[in-house]
This record gives C-alpha cells, sequence and structure tokens, in this order.
C-alpha cells in the first residue's frame, strides 16, 4: 500500500485514477537541476499499458451554452490551429489556454480542471510515419464529440453510463500529424471526463502510432503524468525504501529518467526508460526510534514524504513471524489466520507511512500478545474478549478474508450464545460496522478512518457480535454472500454458538444482504433486520419501464430479495426505511411479507437515507433480535428457489428440478399419525429429513406427495424421492448428465465457485485484447475484491482443471484450451460464424459467452467467452448483469453496458440450456437487431450506486 505524491485525486483512486493540470513548470513540486536534457516541445509520448491515453493538452472548462446534450458539430477557428501548451484555444465555447492535464489511470478526470464551467475540450497529436487503421476505445459524457482533423469520428447522443471501452471506434490515420481533439460538457452529476484507449486494428496498443503535445516538456509532463509511490517495507530494524514511478495513463518517451530516494544523508539512484516503469531501493536502518522525511526525486521533481521509525513495532512483526513459524498443530487454522492477517495490516500500516500513532502502537501491542500465547502453546484467542479483526482463509481465491469479532467480556465456553451478524454498505468495511451496530455513528468531525480505528467502550450486550466484509461492495451476492456464510462457519467452529439464535442486520448495501441472505439461506437465522435496502430489482431506475426479456423476468427474481419472501414464514424481520429515500425500495418486501401473513415490522422514519444512527442507538437492534429464536422444528416447511444452489429449508431439500430455468417450490408439512404431506411446483427430486418429535423414525413415516395417496417408507430408508412420469417414487436425483445444484447455469452461478480465467494467447491478433477481456471479466463487481487469478493458455496448471472452473476468453484460433474441448461443447466455431444447433452466426464482431459443465472436469464450469474475431470477444464487456446459460451478441449489444437489463441494446441468440444441459428452442430467445447506441430511458450516467451508507 504505497504512498503517493501529495495531489488532488479522485475518491476511488483505483478505478479513475489521479489527475494533475500544470499550467506552467513552477506548477512541479521542487524543481532541481534536470538531469537530462530533451528539447522543449519535441517530446513523443506513449499511452500506458492497454493503451491507455490520458495525456492531454486542455483547454476550459467554459460555462455552458445551448443544450450541453447536443453534440457540437463544427469546430470553429479551433479547427485551423495545431494546439499548443500555453497558446489561446479559440473554441466555439470561448477562449482559455492550453494546459497540460492528465491522469495517473484509466479515467480523465474534468472535475480536476482549475476554474468553473460546464464544458472542456482535450486535444492532442497523433503521429504516424505511414497510413495507419487504428481503433479509439472511448467513454465520454452524454453530448461529446471527437474530431480527427476536421472530420467528426464519434458523437455520443444517448443517455447511458460512462464505462471503460464503451465504445469502440476505427480510423484511418494519414502518415503524418493529425490533431484528435474533443469536446466533453458537463452532463452527469458527479463522473466528467473520459475513458479513452489508443488502439491498432487488433485491439492491441499500436506502438506505430506516437503521441505529441506541443509545448509540453519533459519537467511538466512528469509532474503531470507520472505516479510516483514510496512504499516504507519494514524490516527486523529499519526499512527497505522502495520508491517506484510509473505511467499508468501514459507518458513521455525519454531515456535516462533519474528516479531516486534519499533519507538521512544516504541515498540511492536509478535511471530507467520512460514511460516505462523505475524502481529504487534504498535499505536503511535508523539508530533510534525517530520521524523524519524521505526525500522522492523524479528528473526535476522533489517532495517529501514522512518515514516513522518506531522499534517496537518492527520487534512485534518479528516476533510474530516466529511465532508463527513454530506454531504447532494443536493451534486451530483459524486463529493463525487471523494472525498472519493482523500482522499484514501492521506491515501495510508502516509500509504506508501510516502517522496515526497511538493506533499503530496499539497494533503493535496486540501482536506482541498474539506472538507470545504462541509461543506458549495456546490459541491466542481463546481469552481475547472485545472487539477484535480476524480472517479466514477463502476457497474462492485463497487470500485471507477479514471479520470483525465482539466477544463479551462474559463469554465463557459452559454455554451457547447468541451470534448477531452485521453487514456493511458500500465503500465501507467490516470494523466500522461494528462500532456502528453497537450506536456509534460518526461523531461531529470525526473521519471515517479515524471512527475505525478508535472505539469508544462498547456495552455488552451478551451476545457474540460479527461484521463481515463480504468481498467489499460485491453487494453479498455470489463470492459476497459466499464469504458471509463462510464467516459464520469459521465463528461457529470457534466460539459456542446457539444455532437458533442467529440473526442479521446491515444499512443499505448490507440492507441488501441482510434480506437476501436469509431468505437465500432459509432455516439457519432466527431473525433479519434490514436498514433502507433495496428489496426488488423491479422498482430500481434502471430497470422501471425498460423493454424486457421473458427470461430477464425470471432473473430478476432471482437477484430480487421479495421474490423470495416464502422462504421468510420461520423468520421474523424488523424493516427500517426513511421517507426520504424511496421507501418502495423496502416495502416491495414488506407487502410481500403482509401479503403472506408472516412476522414483519416496519419503521417508516423521518429521514433521508441513513436510518442507522437511530436503529442502531443504544444498541437498541440487540434488545430486539433478544427474544427471538429459531422454530428448529417447523412442522411446516416451505421452499422456493430460483437455483438450487439455495435448495434446503430446515428438513426439505430439493435435489433437481424439472426446468432450470424457472422457480421450483416444495410445501411440507408433518401431521398427526407419522404423516408427511408433500406439495410440489417444478420438482424433479428431493429428500426429506424430519426428526423426532416431528416424526417417529422407528416405524414407517407415511409420505403423501401432489394428493397422491400415502405411501409407507420404513424404518432406516431415507426419505427420498425422484419423479417417474406423472407421479414421484423412492430415490435419488439427479442422473448423470443432467443439472445439479452448483451445475446448473445461469452464467453468474459461476461467481459462486473459484475460477481460474485462462486467456489464449495461439493467434497474437487476439491476445491483447483476450488479455483484456480476461482482467475485467474477473472482477465481482465493481471495487469488490475477489482476486481470481489470470493465466495465458500455456501457462495453465492442470490442478486448476481438476479443482476450478475454468473461463475460456478468445475463440479456439487463440485459445489452445478452448481448442482441445471444442467438438464436446454444445456452441463452436466453424470457420468465420458461431453455431448454436441449427443457426448459423456469421460475419465479424460478432461474440458469444455461454456457461456449461467442463468435458475434461464435469464436476466443474467451464464459460466460454470468444467471437469470430477480436471485436466479437470484446464486446462480451458489454453484456448486461442478467443473461442467461448462452448468449450470442454482436455491435447490439453496446447499450446495455452496466445495464441491468439488455433493454435498448439487443442479442441475436439467447436461452437456457435444459435439464440434461442440451440446446432448447423451447427456453431460446431471439430478437430484431435494434441500432447501437440508441437512448438509454431512464439511466443515470454514474459509475457508482446511490445506494451508499458511507
Amino acid at each position: 500500500m504505497g504512498t503517493r505524491t501529495p495531489l488532488p485525486t479522485t475518491r476511488n483512486s483505483r478505478r479513475y485514477g489521479h489527475n494533475r493540470a500544470i499550467c506552467s513548470a513552477a506548477a512541479a513540486a521542487v524543481l532541481l537541476a534536470p538531469a537530462f536534457a530533451v528539447a522543449d516541445g519535441e517530446l513523443a509520448f506513449r499511452p500506458g499499458p492497454d493503451g491507455v491515453l490520458s495525456t492531454w493538452l486542455a483547454a476550459g472548462p467554459f460555462p455552458a451554452r445551448g443544450t450541453k446534450t447536443t453534440p457540437a458539430s463544427s469546430l470553429g477557428r479551433l479547427g485551423a490551429a495545431t494546439p499548443e501548451r500555453g497558446a489561446a484555444a479559440q473554441t466555439p465555447d470561448g477562449t482559455r489556454t492550453w494546459i497540460a492535464f492528465g491522469s495517473r489511470g484509466a479515467w480523465t478526470n474534468l472535475k480536476d480542471l482549475p476554474g468553473g464551467g460546464e464544458v472542456a475540450w482535450l486535444s492532442c497529436v497523433l503521429e504516424t510515419e505511414r497510413p495507419t487503421r487504428g481503433v479509439l476505445s472511448l467513454a465520454v459524457n452524454r453530448g461529446s464529440t471527437v474530431w480527427l482533423g476536421d472530420t467528426i469520428l464519434y458523437r455520443r447522443t444517448d443517455g447511458g453510463l460512462i464505462r471503460q471501452d464503451f465504445e469502440y471506434i476505427p480510423f484511418d490515420l494519414p502518415a503524418g500529424r493529425t490533431v484528435l481533439r474533443m469536446r466533453v460538457p458537463r452532463t452527469a452529476p458527479r463522473n466528467w471526463g473520459a475513458f479513452v484507449r489508443l488502439l491498432g486494428a487488433d485491439l492491441a496498443p499500436a506502438p506505430e502510432i506516437t503521441v505529441r503535445l506541443p509545448g509540453v516538456g519533459l519537467d511538466d509532463s512528469l509532474a503531470a503524468f507520472a505516479d510516483v509511490t514510496l512504499r516504507r517495507e519494514p524490516t527486523s530494524r529499519g526499512f527497505d525504501l522502495v520508491a517506484s514511478a510509473s505511467f499508468a495513463g501514459g507518458g513521455p518517451v525519454a531515456t535516462g529518467v533519474r528516479l531516486a530516494v534519499e533519507v538521512a544523508g544516504t541515498e540511492a539512484d536509478a535511471t530507467f526508460d520512460a514511460p516505462g516503469s523505475g524502481r529504487v531501493l534504498l535499505h536503511w536502518d535508523p539508530p533510534r526510534d525517530m520521524v523524519t522525511s524521505a526525500r522522492l526525486t523524479l528528473g526535476a521533481r522533489s517532495s517529501q514524504l514522512p518515514v516513522v521509525y518506531r522499534a517496537r513495532r518492527h520487534e512485534a512483526l518479528r516476533l510474530v513471524a516466529g511465532a508463527l513459524a513454530r506454531a504447532g498443530t494443536t493451534i486451530p487454522r483459524t486463529s493463525l489466520d487471523s494472525v498472519l492477517y493482523n500482522a499484514q495490516r501492521l506491515t501495510d500500516l508502516v509500509a504506508s507511512g501510516d502517522l496515526d500513532h497511538t493506533h499503530l502502537d496499539d497494533v503493535a501491542s496486540d501482536l506482541v500478545r498474539l506472538a507470545e500465547a504462541l509461543g506458549r502453546g495456546e490459541d491466542p484467542y481463546a481469552t481475547a474478549r472485545g472487539p477484535l479483526r480476524r480472517a479466514y482463509r477463502s476457497s474462492l481465491d485463497g487470500t485471507l478474508q477479514d471479520y470483525s469479532l465482539y466477544v463479551p467480556p462474559s463469554y465463557r465456553t459452559d454455554r451457547r450464545w447468541p451470534l448477531v451478524i452485521t453487514l456493511h454498505g458500500m465503500h465501507g468495511t467490516s470494523h466500522r460496522q461494528l462500532r456502528y451496530v453497537f450506536g456509534f455513528d460518526l461523531d461531529d468531525g470525526e473521519s471515517k478512518e479515524h471512527a475505525e480505528r478508535h472505539f469508544p467502550a462498547l456495552p455488552n450486550p451478551n451476545m457474540l457480535v460479527m461484521s463481515v466484509f463480504g468481498r467489499g461492495d460485491a453487494s453479498y451476492k455470489s463470492a459476497g454472500e459466499v464469504d458471509v456464510m463462510d464467516a459464520i462457519s469459521q465463528v461457529g467452529a470457534s466460539y459456542r454458538v446457539d444455532p437458533d439464535r442467529i440473526y442479521v442486520t446491515g444499512p443499505s448495501m448490507g440492507g441488501i444482504g441482510s434480506g437476501g441472505i436469509p431468505l437465500r439461506n432459509p432455516g439457519v437465522f432466527a431473525a433479519a433486520s434490514p436498514l433502507c435496502g433495496y428489496h426488488s430489482y423491479r422498482v430500481y431506475k434502471q430497470v422501471i419501464g425498460r423493454p424486457r426479456q421473458p427470461y430477464e423476468e425470471f432473473l430478476l427474481g432471482n437477484f430480487s430479495n421479495a421474490d423470495w419472501a416464502e422462504n421468510g414464514e420461520h423468520l421474523p424481520m424488523r424493516v427500517v426505511h426513511g421517507t426520504r429515500d424511496r421507501p418502495v425500495s423496502s416495502e416491495v418486501l414488506v407487502k410481500r411479507y403482509e401479503a403472506l401473513r408472516y412476522r414483519v415490522r416496519y419503521d417508516l422514519l423521518e429521514a433521508g437515507h441513513n436510518v442507522w444512527g437511530a436503529t442502531y442507538e443504544r444498541g437498541g437492534i440487540f434488545d430486539w433480535f433478544r427474544p427471538l429464536v429459531r422454530d428448529g422444528l417447523a412442522r411446516h416447511v416451505l421452499l422456493k428457489s430460483s437455483r438450487l444452489r439455495h435448495r434446503t429449508n430446515r428438513w426439505v431439500t430439493i435435489d433437481d428440478a424439472r426446468d432450470y430455468g424457472a422457480w421450483v417450490e416444495l410445501e411440507a408439512t408433518a401431521r398427526e399419525g407419522n404423516r408427511i404431506e408433500v406439495r410440489t411446483a417444478n420438482v424433479d427430486a428431493f429428500t426429506l429429513t424430519p426428526r423426532p418429535p416431528l416424526v417417529d423414525l422407528s416405524g414407517p413415516v407415511l409420505v403423501s406427495i401432489d394428493g397422491a395417496p400415502a405411501a409407507p417408507v420404513a424404518p432406516g430408508r431415507p426419505l427420498s424421492f425422484v419423479r417417474s412420469g406423472a407421479a414421484f417414487v423412492p430415490g435419488r436425483g439427479p442422473g448423470p448428465g443432467r443439472k445439479r445444484p452448483g451445475l446448473a447455469g445461469p452464467i453468474h452461478d459461476m461467481q459462486y465457485e473459484p475460477v481460474t480465467f485462462v486467456y489464449g494467447t495461439r493467434d497474437p491478433a487476439q491476445t491483447a485484447i483476450n488479455r483484456h477481456i480476461a482482467e475485467k471479466l474477473r472482477e465481482v463487481r465493481d471495487n469488490a475484491t475477489a482476486i481470481y487469478p489470470v493465466v495465458a493458455d500455456t501457462d495453465l496448471d492442470p490442478r486448476d482443471v481438476a479443482t476450478r472452473s475454468l473461463a475460456l476468453i478468445g475463440n479456439p484460433s487463440s485459445n489452445s484450451v478452448l481448442a482441445r474441448i471444442q467438438d464436446r461443447l454444445p456452441i463452436r466455431w466453424d470457420g468465420g460464424a458461431i453455431v448454436v444447433g441449427s443457426r448459423r452466426h456469421e460475419g465479424p464482431a460478432i461474440g458469444t459467452m455461454f456457461v456449461y459443465p467442463n468435458p475434461e472436469n464435469p464436476e466443474r464450469y467451464v464459460l466460454v467467452v470468444g467471437g469470430t474475431d477480436a471485436m466479437g470477444t470484446a464486446y462480451s464487456d458489454h453484456l448486461p448483469e442478467l443473461v442467461p446459460d448462452w448468449v450470442v451478441f454482436d455491435r447490439g449489444v453496446l447499450p446495455a453496458q452496466g445495464e441491468v437489463l439488455i433493454a435498448d441494446g439487443s442479442l441475436r441468440d439467447a436461452g437456457f440450456f435444459d435439464d440434461e444441459w442440451r440446446l432448447s428452442d423451447a427456453a431460446r430467445w431471439t430478437r430484431p437487431t435494434s441500432s447501437a447506441g440508441a437512448a438509454s430511458v431512464g439511466a443515470e450516467e454514474e459509475t457508482e450506486s446511490e445506494a451508499e451508507t458511507e
């Protein structure tokens, strides 16, 4: 976790990068004598990795004139001039001075331009020695216009989202120099700027195209575009100071660029060629505890960064490393993982130069205590009380996943304890949410960071209280849900948890999770209290009033808590929402509960989004949970599910479905006389596991299914039944070759599994886009933290084939793993066509995505993503959130990027496989191709959810 030089940043640095405007040489930090000489104004620039271009000359902002959403049609006097730093930019919107303006990432954030206004111009010069075919990957605000020379290259008229790679625009660049210009109006409330990648015809970075910024010298370009960091790696007695410089958004072409780091009279330096990356390591052992500064120098730019040495912190890390290495096998694995997590956390805090000395010293003291306990052969958490930071190792990606746990001072192991799970909101953390659920919101003027680190004395609710990270902003779906359920299992294995008193609550995104997780996992929780959550996709702004495909109706319910409400018969709910925060988002679930006559309390507070402050005040949520106990022996059980990954409710389990593209439902009632009555809908196999006193297992159990006469099942025989024709008979399902729980699709179901992403390298013309798409698809959601591996097809480990699902990116001519199994897949490539049954999809820029059992390991998925060419593969990034088992698409999918529905986009072909993984015309949908770029009705140009608690 490096420390960046003090530069203006956007909130989400990982995604948007860092921006800096340089109006003059004096804007650089501290100027020193240049270590090299390059003629000012003659620099060449190269885009960053993946062709990212965020090095610009900028003019503006200008006041808005006329309709901002209407693209401009004329360059006016600007068309006759080559832009140059310091020269007048005579645009149709007014006159400003061209300045060097850039980013240290993919997002060029125009809100960082100095001055006020609503319209900005960006420009650079593209140069090539010979005529060249290129592609501009672009995402800009609605109303933007792009010119290449005097010709309009692109206009954006729709109102869709601003997401990287929204549009791929081919262009022909003549030999010599051509000016690229963009006019970008501010038409979104929060996001104003551009994602730009400069690519060749094969969608790989284009080395034959040089970027020039006339008038921008090397010193200015290093100050504007270089990302300089310092990491203070702790050693036993000091630091390895690692200085790094890179150009994620592009930078100048220069040799011998000097990078140096100096502290306390000791210096190390190196030279590197820009826009590559540079790295310098300086080992430093301070003579005593001290706070000093390291000077970081890049070219003529210097900055001072703090370096803090406290010997006790380094000693704590040394002690822990030794204790972990010597720990015996009697120490629980989860305790060792928790110690390692806390050691890594202190390492990162020290390395970042964190100046919260009180907190770092507390963390070091805690680590010493943990190490001493390990040294005595004791579980260091056996007697730990209060708020703890803990972790376990995830089966999905092998990483340590943190959770925070409050263990009451009164905790003893001679009885069982209630467990309250709390889930944070968007951009939240597990430890800060632990504080919130006890009723301690942010104090006046308190930062979120301080709130997370410095807890007040927490009252004792005589309950275990756990706050789960849930993979960050994964919305507690897929990997996020897996994290919550795994964390519950970890705590249950380490502490005496009462299985009849497990509760869940959370605000906003945590409200979605605390409503959805107990309904998808019925029988686990005694009660739930979702706060200001969003419980139906059907009331989302991206969905209301939009056209829908039949399969989307089914998938909308899959992600909508209200559609799972039938499972809440024995789950009391307390739902809280604010009057000024679209209460319909919660009321859809409340009304469903009321219609089912289930137990629900609805608190509608006079408030906006923040209702957690009032709800959690003085431990109020613990008081509401305390008297509620799970009915573990419910005589009546109702189970409804849209995917059999969620297939159990108490003593009822659905083993197989007739149609996996529709909801399944099973209702069972244990009656007097050792009789069970069962009603099914879309069920092909199920198992009952009742126990006394519901039934007497020493005698025959009478089972009546769907109104048929009750048939006795002898003692000791499983109560498992499978459909045979119109009736059920004793037996187990599903049979071989059929869909089954955990291997049934649709595409998003794969996110519950450990996955390795494999990009094809056989065809050089496709390798770059294959890798780019693999890197994007492995992100579960924006700002989620699942870290799935990405490897080349030539580097795939056979152990991954045996133990993990695979995502294969690239068609068979480019991906050797796909070529190996293609003849055993239901969708295949034939020359320049993608063949789905009897239908051929032939032509350029056509792609497919589908999920299927891996022929080389039928117990795991294979996800296939590829096109008839590189562009067809690229368009897979535009698929909406809701897709069935398989889809075929072309350019018509563009408007759906970042959306929930295909809506104003289009698919060539889509459907579910049947229950035996065969293509089925009964579950297939096609649609006439609409024009890409059509207006996205009701969509908002935002890249982050409105549902934020932080």
